[in-house]
C-alpha cells in the first residue's frame, strides 16, 4: 500500500467521522442535547476524580498514583462512553416512539408523552449528576462507591433532614448548570450543532484510540470503584445480587424459645451440676462510664510496625481489669454494634436496622438504674443518620450531645471535597464529657462515642503522631489511635482527681473493627466484609474492686457487656431477656456468639473458635478455624459444621421475629413469654 493510498484512506475516514456530526445534529433536539450534557458530565467527573486522586491527601483504597493524570483519565474513558451510548440510544428510541402515527392522531396523549419525556430527561440528568457526585464524595469520605447499600440506607434509614443538610450548595448549582446546558444545546442553530458534534466525535475517537495504550499503564488491580463509571458500578453491584431478599429463608421456630433466648441443646451446654456466678460482694451505687471507640480494631492497638504501639495507656489498663482477648462486635456497623453494647441484645440479622426504627422500645443499661442514676451521651459526630437515636431515647436516655447541638469548635479540617465538617473537635468534646461528669449530682451512666478513628482520619498535629512521613491510610489511622489513647488517659485522670475512680465502672470497647485491604482488595473500613479485621474489637472492664486482673480467652460479644455490668452492680435482671451472658459465670452456657455483616453475611463463632458464615445475598456458606488459621486463609470442609450452620440460620430467624415482638410487648407494658425486665417509659 502506497503512502498516497494510506493518506487517501485516512482522509476518507476523517471525513466519514466528521459526517457523523451532521447525523448527530439531526437525531432530535432533546436526544442531541442529552448526548452533549452527558458527555460534559462524565468528562467533568473524570477530571474531578483524577485531580482528587492525584492531589488529595486522602487516597481511597490507598490509591498509589503512578501515571500522568491525563493517561489515567483516558484509560477509563470507554466505561463512560458506554454509559452515554446506552442512554442516548434509549432516548433516541423513546423519541421515535413519541412520534408514532398512533400518538399523532391523539393530540392530548401526544403532548402528554412529549412533556413527560422532557420532564423525565431533566430528572435523569439530576439523578445521574447525583450518582456521579455522590460516588466521588463516598470514595473520599467512606472508602466505597455509590453502591446499592448506600441507596437503601438513604431511602430507608436516613432522615430527609439529615440527608439534605449534608448536600452542599454547589450540588444544586451544578444541577441547574447541567439543565441549562441541556436547553442551550437544544436551542442551538443546526450549523452550531454540527460543528459541536464534530468536535465531540473527534474527542471521543482520539480517546478511544489512546485508551488501550492508557489501559496498559493503569494498574490491573485497581478497584472497580475507581475504574468503572459510577452508574455502571451501581448497576454491577445490583447485578451481583445485593438487592435480593435476605430473610425469607431463615427459619423461625418458637418451640425452644424462652424469652429472647433459644435454650435447646443446639445452643446451650447444660452443666453437669448447677453452677453459680462469682458476683462481687461489695455493693454500692456504681457510676458507669462507657468509652466506645469508633472503628478501633483489636490488632491495631498492639501495632508496632513502623513505630511504637499507638495505645500504651489502654494497654496498661488492660493489665488491671478484665481484658476480653477474643471479643467480637455484634455487627460491622456502628448503629447495630452500639445497640448491642448498651442493650445486651442483637439487632436484626437482615438488612433492616431495628435500633433506628422510630418505635424501637427495649431496655438499655440505663433502664435498669433509671430511678437512681442520671444518664447522658456525648459524641462529636452527627446523630441524624445511622445512629440508634430511637432506641436510646425510648429507653430513657434523653440527654444526647452531638455535632448539631454542641457549641464546640469544629474539627480543624473540613473535608475538602465534601465541603462540610464531619465532627466536633475530639479533644474539646472529651473535655465537655468530663465537665458533664463533674456536674453529675449523683450516680450516673455516661456514654462517650468517639469519632477519631473514623475515616477520613483528620490530623490533630505532630504532638499526637506515632507514624511520621507515611502517606498510607493506616498511618493516619494509627496516629488518631494515639490521640484516642491520650483522651482515655485524660478521662481516667479526671475521674481520679474527682475521687470518682473508686466508685466508677469503666467500659472501654471498640464498636467494630477496621480493615486496610486485608483479604480483599476493596476491604477498607469495616462494613464491606465480615472478616476478623472487620469484626474483632478490643474490650475492657475496669474497676479494681470488682474486675481483678484477668484475660478472658473465651470468645465474647458486645451482648455480654450489659449482663456483666448488671451483675457487677448487683442489679437484678432476667437473663432470658438478654442475648448475652454475664462473664461472672464460672462457665458460659452458650455454644456460639453471633455477628451480622452489613454486606448481608451472618456468622457464628464457637467456643473453640470455629467461625461459620452464611451469605444472605448469594446463599453461600464457608467456615474457618480461627485458632489454627487466625488470618482466615484456609476454608474448612463445611460438611463437618452443618449443625453450627443450621443453628446460625435458626438463631437469625428467631432474633428477627423476637425483637419486633419484644419491642411491642414493652410498648404495651406486657410481659414477654412470661418474663419481665424494667418497664421502658416513653
Amino acid at each position: 500500500m502506497t503512502a498516497a493510498s494510506v493518506k487517501k484512506r485516512l482522509v476518507s475516514s476523517v471525513r466519514r467521522t466528521l459526517s457523523l456530526g451532521d447525523r448527530l445534529a439531526s437525531t432530535g433536539k432533546k436526544t442531541y442535547a442529552l448526548l452533549v450534557s452527558l458527555f460534559a458530565m462524565v468528562f467533568l467527573y473524570r477530571v474531578a476524580l483524577t485531580i482528587s486522586l492525584f492531589v488529595n491527601d486522602v487516597k481511597p483504597f490507598d490509591f498509589n498514583p503512578k501515571l500522568v493524570p491525563v493517561w489515567f483519565m483516558i484509560g477509563f474513558l470507554p466505561y463512560d462512553l458506554l454509559l452515554i451510548g446506552v442512554i442516548v440510544l434509549l432516548s433516541f428510541a423513546m423519541s421515535r416512539l413519541s412520534r408514532a402515527e398512533a400518538l399523532a392522531a391523539r393530540p392530548r396523549l401526544y403532548y402528554g408523552v412529549r412533556i413527560g419525556g422532557i420532564v423525565l430527561t431533566q430528572a435523569l440528568l439530576v439523578v445521574l449528576l447525583t450518582v456521579h457526585a455522590t460516588h466521588v464524595r463516598l470514595l473520599f469520605e467512606v472508602q466505597t462507591g455509590f453502591e446499592y447499600y448506600v441507596v437503601r440506607e438513604l431511602f430507608f434509614t436516613a432522615s430527609i433532614a439529615g440527608v439534605l443538610k449534608q448536600v452542599p450548595v454547589a450540588y444544586y448549582l451544578a444541577a441547574l448548570v447541567f439543565i441549562g446546558v441541556f436547553w442551550l444545546i437544544a436551542l442551538l442553530p443546526h450549523e452550531a450543532k454540527v460543528r459541536l458534534g464534530r468536535v465531540l466525535l473527534i474527542v471521543m475517537a482520539v480517546g478511544l484510540l489512546l485508551s488501550p495504550l492508557s489501559a496498559t499503564l493503569v494498574p490491573t488491580a485497581l478497584v472497580k470503584e475507581i475504574r468503572l463509571n459510577p452508574v455502571l458500578f451501581l448497576l454491577s453491584d445490583i447485578a451481583a445480587g445485593k438487592v435480593s431478599s435476605s430473610a425469607h429463608h431463615l427459619a423461625v421456630d418458637d418451640a425452644d424459645r424462652k424469652g429472647m433466648q433459644l435454650v435447646s441443646p443446639e445452643y446451650i451446654n447444660e452443666p453437669a451440676e448447677k453452677e453459680t456466678k462469682i458476683i462481687p460482694l461489695k455493693s454500692k451505687k456504681w457510676n458507669v462510664v462507657y468509652f466506645i471507640l469508633e472503628s478501633v480494631g483489636t490488632r491495631y492497638v498492639f501495632d508496632t510496625k513502623g513505630g511504637p504501639a499507638p495505645m500504651p495507656f489502654f494497654q496498661g489498663l488492660m493489665k488491671e481489669g478484665w481484658y476480653l482477648k477474643n471479643h467480637y462486635a455484634a455487627s460491622n456497623i456502628s448503629s447495630r454494634a452500639t445497640f448491642s453494647l448498651l442493650s445486651g441484645l442483637y439487632d436484626y440479622f437482615d438488612e433492616r436496622v431495628f435500633c433506628i426504627e422510630p418505635h424501637t422500645t427495649v431496655p438499655s443499661i440505663y433502664s435498669f438504674v433509671k430511678d437512681s442514676h442520671e444518664s447522658f451521651l456525648v459524641t462529636p459526630a452527627s446523630t441524624l443518620w445511622y445512629f440508634p437515636d430511637s432506641f436510646l431515647r425510648n429507653s430513657g436516655i434523653r440527654e444526647i450531645h452531638h455535632l448539631d447541638n454542641l457549641t464546640l469548635r469544629l474539627t480543624d479540617q473540613k473535608h475538602e471535597k465534601a465541603g462540610h465538617y464531619m465532627a466536633r473537635d475530639e479533644i474539646q468534646t472529651v473535655d465537655f464529657f468530663i465537665d458533664r461528669i463533674k456536674k453529675a449530682k449523683g450516680p450516673f451512666v455516661g456514654v462517650y462515642i468517639s469519632f477519631l478513628a473514623h475515616f477520613p482520619y483528620f490530623d490533630y498535629g505532630p504532638a499526637y503522631r506515632v507514624r511520621n512521613n507515611c502517606d498510607q491510610l493506616i498511618c493516619k489511622y494509627l496516629n488518631n489511635l494515639a490521640l484516642l489513647d491520650r483522651m482515655i488517659q485524660k478521662l481516667y485522670d479526671s475521674l481520679k482527681e474527682q475521687n470518682l475512680l473508686d466508685s466508677t465502672i469503666l467500659v472501654i470497647a471498640g464498636d467494630h473493627g477496621q480493615a486496610f485491604g486485608q483479604h480483599v482488595q476493596n476491604n477498607y473500613l469495616h462494613y464491606h466484609y465480615s472478616y476478623t479485621e472487620n469484626l474483632q474489637a478490643p474490650a475492657l472492664l475496669y474497676q479494681p474492686d470488682i474486675f481483678k486482673p484477668r484475660v478472658i480467652e473465651t470468645p465474647t460479644s458486645h451482648v455480654d457487656i450489659v449482663p456483666t455490668l448488671l451483675d457487677a452492680m448487683r442489679v437484678p435482671f432476667d437473663p432470658l431477656l438478654l442475648a448475652g451472658e454475664s462473664l461472672f459465670a464460672k462457665h458460659l452456657r452458650r455454644k456460639y456468639i453471633f455477628m451480622y455483616g452489613q454486606e448481608k453475611t451472618i456468622s457464628s463463632l464457637s467456643a473453640d473458635l470455629i467461625k461459620v458464615s452464611f451469605s444472605l445475598r448469594d446463599y453461600r456458606s464457608w467456615a474457618f478455624d480461627l485458632k489454627s488459621d487466625p488470618g482466615e486463609t484456609r476454608f474448612l470442609p463445611l460438611a463437618q459444621y452443618e449443625g453450627q450452620l443450621a443453628a446460625l440460620k435458626k438463631f437469625a430467624g428467631h432474633t428477627n421475629a423476637s425483637l419486633k415482638q419484644y419491642s411491642a410487648a414493652n410498648r404495651e407494658k406486657k410481659d414477654f413469654h412470661g418474663h419481665r425486665h424494667p418497664r421502658v417509659s416513653l
